[in-house]
């Protein structure tokens, strides 16, 4: 299942859960439902494309370069992959 898939489904179960009768399993649901909450997946994650100063920071120590550039790069790469573009550059960069 892909990152947007992933959080499509937490959307959805979010907004079912909140109500007093379920219509239908994520899985059961019909495509194009699953593509609305998919559309606003992609939306969200591409709304966390630009990391605030605290990320920035927290992703440096975390990187052990202690380099906000090296940890936006990194954040960058992995919300692009996490939307589906570029993934097939990033991952061969990977391996």
């Amino acid at each position: 299942m892909s990152k947007i898939e992933r959080v499509a489904k937490a959307m959805y179960e979010r907004m079912e859960g909140q109500r007093s009768n379920i219509v239908a399993k994520w899985e059961d649901m019909h495509l194009p439902v699953r593509m609305h909450f998919m559309d606003g997946a992609r939306a969200a994650i591409e709304a966390m494309r630009e990391p605030t100063r605290e990320m920035l920071v927290a992703g440096a120590k975390g990187s052990g370069e202690d380099s906000e550039t090296v940890a936006l790069g990194a954040w960058e790469a992995m919300i692009e992959v996490a939307i589906g573009r570029c993934a097939k550059e990033y991952a061969e960069k990977l391996t």
